[in-house]
């Protein structure tokens, strides 16, 4: 009996440990985090649909990965097989993946609708859809179960060539080569790289004309993009100077506003933006955008790749000193320490764990 004790609470305390590295630094920002203010409607969004479950069997044509279900069917067969032939020793696993199927669902059934009502701590994890990933970590847990049920090895090698199969027919219509080309096309390095010329400091685009993978590559600053981490201070900022506000919550920011299907040059165009100097200026030393922008304290540089590229005449170098307390905020800054400590501690105990484990076999 103490050993079985022993077996389970060293697991369960590096559960703790991992988890606690995430949960920790999380809940010492999240008096500053934009996600304290999720609505349900917010937090619920791409909810399995009812008819996505039919993806499990059937595999989905559409582009959005957060709703794709589909588990393959040699794994879905080995699956049951491991259900049937090791029952008790697999009845946790089945009914973890029940519940995270059910709470995939999302605000489409009852068990998500009630958690995030106990708990509203739980609307903070958004895309309840994810939940999905513990069914097919659980559906490859039982495969292996049926998979070791298997003895006859021309049996192994046939369900091998058929997983292999089955990858070749399904999973081609989900992977695509992206290379070079499609992350840094030469239009956005010409782009970068004109910027650059022009000493650029922070960039702002009402249109994410310069993306950024490119600003990232040729290290330039960014005064928008796509963050579900977002301080509150952070974002008052940027609409404050953008001109663009939004109540609702939001990954992009600034948000993209009056935009018509996916075309990104037509978002913002109501917008006015507040440039302001000395200490309050976010150091935006250049606007880009798809359309012209009339600001008497824009001045046109060129049009680039069809981008219009301004200097903003209010921006100077000395006031942006200050910027660090911005995104700070006065939150914790050493979260990534602690953070690290905590995974370095749950790193050395999974190796002390498997250190005893080797050396009680030996």
């Amino acid at each position: 009996m103490r050993f079985r004790l022993t077996r389970f609470l060293l697991p369960a305390f590096l559960f703790v440990l991992i988890a606690a590295a995430v949960i920790v630094p999380l809940a010492l920002w999240s008096a500053h985090l934009t996600r304290a203010a999720l609505t349900p409607v917010e937090a619920g969004v791409f909810s399995l649909q009812p008819e996505y479950l039919l993806g499990v069997v059937f595999p989905q044509s559409h582009g959005n990965p957060e709703v794709l279900t589909y588990l393959g069917i040699v794994p879905l067969i080995l699956a049951l097989i491991g259900v049937v032939t090791a029952r008790r020793r697999v009845l946790f696993w089945v009914i973890a993946a029940l519940i995270a199927g059910w709470y995939a669902l999302g605000s489409n059934g009852l068990l998500w609708n009630a958690l995030t009502q106990i708990a509203p701590v739980l609307l903070w994890f958004r895309v309840p859809s994810r939940a999905w990933l513990i069914v097919m970590l659980v559906i490859a847990l039982l495969a292996g179960y049926g998979a070791d049920r298997l003895k006859n090895r021309p049996l192994q090698i046939g369900v091998l060539i058929a997983v292999a199969l089955e990858l070749i027919l399904t999973g081609r219509s989900w992977l695509e080569w992206r290379g070079a080309d499609y992350w840094l096309p030469a239009s956005q390095r010409a782009l970068a790289e004109y910027l650059i010329a022009d000493d650029v400091y922070r960039v702002y685009s009402p249109t994410y004309s310069l993306e950024q993978q490119v600003a990232e590559q040729y290290e330039i600053k960014l005064f928008y993009g796509v963050d579900p981490f977002q301080l509150r201070s952070y974002v008052g900022r940027i609409q404050h100077f953008s001109g663009v506000q939004s109540d609702s919550y939001s990954i992009i920011q600034p948000p993209l506003l009056g935009m018509l299907g996916d075309d990104l040059a037509t978002a913002n165009r109501d917008a006015h933006l507040n440039i302001v100097g000395g200490l309050e200026d976010p150091g935006v030393s250049h606007v880009i955008a798809a359309y012209p922008i009339e600001d008497s304290r824009l001045r046109l540089l060129d049009i680039v790749e069809g981008v219009y590229v301004y200097r903003n005449t209010s921006y100077r170098l000395e006031w942006v000193s200050d910027w660090r307390h911005w995104w700070y905020d006065d939150a914790p800054a050493y979260f990534g320490l602690l953070s690290a400590l905590l995974t370095l501690i749950a790193g050395l105990t999974l190796l002390w764990g498997m250190w005893r484990a080797v050396r009680a076999k030996s």
